[in-house]
């Protein structure tokens, strides 16, 4: 119990310790058994007792085998057979190809942003489509503070100025009062175009609605609160992850800036940040595609931890 030299304070320590069953001696300085560092490093065979409780030992390590307490298990490496078989899936959705565009949230602490979107305005990042494919839903991830929102939109539109709209409607997720969930879900599936591989598209999302709500302040701008993500291509023309700040006319108004009725602010708005927007894109086949090659089985070797015990040498 003594304080050891990492210790400022003064400890204590026993001394003349003595433990009796009865009449008998277990442990103590009559017996001769000085305190001292005891070394448990016997492994025990069945049947016998302890030196000092008497209890006997039901159960022990195999016979060659003893406790690893050097976690020489930790140094190396073990193999074991595996092998695995599976049926091809039909063609249709199990087969296609998915992946994931966009950013999740990723920030320093010290460090963190977030931007005020106001209506007629959409914040837009650029998508490349990794091969033949349709997006087939997207989520953005908001701040749950606003004031005067009653919908977010999510439009489809093309990189090339003016950015015309590509599809139909926007599709819009309700913004319900101080009820916003923080994150919005886009069901897209059919409503877009189906891009080749190299296609690129923005995404843009926008306030859908206003409606504000007797405690706002009549002097705020309604505002949908982002948070931003860390985005390195933020501000590459032409790959993915570039982003751009469109601005709309209000309904009809004249247009917002010197390029048409609908104009950007230029590339990287938020200096090397994005919104956090991701989507999952789905292959479309073309008329004559066929399923692509499932291999039916397979096996091989791979690593695995070691027990807690170990040979004898």
């Amino acid at each position: 119990f003594a304080s050891d030299g990492s210790g400022s304070a003064e400890g204590f320590w026993l001394d003349r310790v003595l433990i009796r069953h009865g009449q008998r001696i277990l442990f103590g300085y009559e017996t001769n058994d000085l305190l001292r560092e005891q070394v448990y490093t016997a492994a025990p065979a069945a049947g016998a007792r302890g030196a000092y409780d008497g209890i006997p030992v039901v159960a022990s390590t195999p016979v060659g085998y003893e406790a690893d307490r050097s976690l020489e298990k930790a140094h190396r490496t073990r193999f074991a057979p595996w092998s695995a078989a599976w049926s091809a899936p039909p063609a249709g959705a199990a087969w296609l190809r998915r992946a994931y565009l966009g950013w999740s949230y990723g920030a320093p602490t010290e460090e963190t942003k977030t931007a005020r979107l106001h209506p007629e305005q959409e914040a837009c990042v650029l998508h490349v489509a990794p091969f033949r494919g349709e997006l087939r839903a997207a989520t953005l991830f908001t701040l749950v503070d606003k004031i005067g929102v009653s919908g977010v939109s999510l439009r489809l539109r093309s990189p090339a100025p003016p950015h015309a709209p590509m599809g139909g409607r926007p599709t819009v997720s309700a913004s319900d009062g101080v009820e916003d969930p923080g994150m919005h879900r886009f069901k897209l599936a059919g409503s877009g175009p189906v891009f080749d591989e190299g296609d690129t598209f923005f995404m843009c999302v926008g306030i859908a609605g206003v409606k504000s709500l007797p405690a706002d302040d009549p002097n705020s701008l309604p505002f949908l609160h982002l948070p931003l993500t860390n985005v390195s291509t933020a501000a590459v023309a032409g790959a993915a992850g570039a982003t751009v700040l469109l601005l709309r006319p209000p309904a009809g108004g004249a247009a917002v800036g010197p390029g048409g009725p609908e104009s950007t602010s230029g590339l990287d708005p938020w200096a090397g940040h994005s919104v956090v927007l991701r989507a999952e894109f789905v292959q479309r086949p073309g008329p004559h595609a066929a399923p692509p090659a499932v291999p039916s089985q397979g096996s091989g070797g791979g690593a695995a931890g070691g027990f807690l015990a170990k040979g004898r040498p």
